[in-house]
């Protein structure tokens, strides 16, 4: 049972993601509301399949994209890149599995 809903979990998350990630470079440059939107939607998806570390980041990078916290807009955005494609690959090599 759990493993089998997990894997269609796992399916659906896949399935979802954006067919290209960089595109919040470009996002978060011309429009800093539908790039905060942009990372909400994979935050939220990430964290329920209980990717903790993408969650993270794309907490912090949303919050500074609303203004709700300071930071290093590019560096957080790098840093969610590199936990999305950690998690995808991941998430990948489990669902070959």
């Amino acid at each position: 049972g759990e493993a089998e809903l997990y894997q269609e979990l796992l399916e659906a998350y896949l399935a979802a993601l954006p067919a290209d990630i960089n595109d919040v470079y470009a996002l978060e440059q011309t429009d800093t509301p539908a790039a905060a939107q942009f990372v909400h939607r994979i935050k939220g998806s990430s964290l329920q399949i209980g990717a903790e570390a993408l969650g993270a980041a794309g907490q912090a990078l949303e919050d500074a994209l609303r203004g709700k916290s300071s930071g290093n807009i590019p560096a957080l955005t790098a840093t969610f890149i590199a936990e999305y494609t950690a998690t995808v690959e991941e998430a990948k090599k489990l669902f070959t599995t």
